[in-house]
C-alpha cells in the first residue's frame, strides 16, 4: 500500500469527506456532473455528440474506432456524474489502447429510476451498430454503479442474442442493490470514500418501485453464463469489496473467463485518482487486458 494512499485516505477522514457527502441533496450532487468533457481533452480528441430519443453519449477520438471503441458507464450511484476524474480516467485509456471512447451520459435517478439508464444504453449501442459506428471491435467499461450497469447490459445483449462486447472491465462495481450484505453492515467505516448511508438512499430512489433482486438492478442475483472475458478490480477496504468477491466467485463457477485483482487497503474507485501508484498499476493491468 502506498504513502500516497495512506495519505489520502487521512485527508477523507479528516475533511469527513463521507458526512459532506451524505449531507448534498441529489439536485446538489449533480451540480457537479460534466456531460461534457474539459477543455483540455475536447482539444486533444476532438467531440462528437450523439442522441437518441433521449439518450446521449459522447465520442472522444471517435476517428480511431476501427482500432476499437472503449464504451464507458460512468459511476456516481445512478444519480450523479459523468465527473471530471472520470473524463481525466476515460482519456488516458484513449492514450494508452489507441482506441476511440464513447461515454453514454445516461439518465439520472431520482428524476429517471431504473429502467431509464438500462433502456438509454442499450438505445445508444443498437443505433449505433446499426447505421455502423460500432465496429465489431468494441469493449465494455464501467466503474462502481456503472459496472453493474455493464453487467446488467449483457445480460440483455445476451438474452436478446445480440453481439456481446468483446471484453468488459468492471471496475468496483456495485452489483448488489438491496445492501443486505451482512459485511456493509458490520464494517461501514473501512472505506473513507463511501457511505451506506448515500448508497441506500441512492438504492431506493434508483430502484423505485422494482423489486431491487431484479437482476437487471443487481447483477449479483443474475445469470452470468455467457458474458464476455473480464477483467474485475476492487480495493480490499471498498465498502463493495465483498460483493465483488461473490461476483467474481459466481463467474468463475459459471465458466466465465474471469479475472479478479484486488489492491490491498484501496478505498472505493481508487482507479479514477490518477496520480495514486495503485491507479497506475490498475490502468496499466486494464490496458495489457484490452490488447491482449
Amino acid at each position: 500500500m502506498s504513502i500516497q494512499n495512506t495519505l489520502v485516505k487521512a485527508f477523507l477522514r479528516l475533511t469527513r469527506y463521507k458526512k459532506r457527502q451524505e449531507r448534498l441533496s441529489f439536485a446538489e450532487r449533480q451540480a457537479e456532473n460534466m456531460p461534457q468533457p474539459p477543455a483540455d481533452i475536447t482539444a486533444r480528441f476532438g467531440l462528437e455528440t450523439v442522441a437518441v430519443d433521449g439518450a446521449k453519449a459522447v465520442w472522444l477520438g471517435k476517428e480511431n474506432s476501427a482500432a476499437g471503441v472503449l464504451v464507458y458507464l460512468h459511476g456516481g450511484s445512478y444519480n450523479a456524474g459523468a465527473f471530471k476524474k472520470q473524463w481525466q480516467y476515460l482519456a488516458d485509456m484513449c492514450e494508452r489502447t489507441r482506441m476511440a471512447a464513447l461515454l453514454i451520459d445516461y439518465k439520472l435517478a431520482p428524476q429517471n429510476p431504473f429502467p431509464a439508464a438500462l433502456d438509454d444504453v442499450l438505445d445508444i449501442l443498437e443505433t449505433l451498430a446499426a447505421i455502423g459506428d460500432l465496429p465489431d471491435k468494441w469493449f465494455l467499461l464501467g466503474d462502481s454503479a456503472g459496472a453493474g450497469l455493464a453487467a446488467a447490459v449483457c445480460y440483455e445483449l445476451r438474452d436478446a442474442e445480440i453481439s456481446l462486447p468483446k471484453k468488459m472491465i468492471l471496475m468496483a462495481g456495485w452489483f448488489d442493490l438491496t445492501l443486505e450484505s451482512p459485511e456493509i453492515r458490520q464494517f461501514p467505516e473501512i472505506d473513507p470514500m463511501l457511505s451506506f448511508a448515500r448508497m441506500n438512499d441512492a438504492a431506493k430512489v434508483y430502484t423505485g418501485q422494482e423489486d431491487a433482486k431484479n437482476p437487471l438492478i443487481s447483477p449479483l442475483f443474475g445469470n452470468v453464463a455467457g458474458l464476455p472475458p473480464t477483467l474485475m478490480q476492487c480495493g480490499s477496504a471498498d465498502l463493495l469489496v465483498w460483493e465483488n468477491r461473490r461476483f467474481y466467485q459466481k463467474c468463475r463457477d459459471a465458466g466465465v473467463a474471469v479475472r479478479y485483482e484486488e489492491y490491498p487497503g484501496l478505498f472505493h474507485d481508487f482507479m479514477m485518482v490518477a496520480f495514486l501508484p495503485e491507479a497506475k498499476k490498475a490502468r496499466q493491468s486494464q490496458t495489457e487486458f484490452l490488447l491482449s
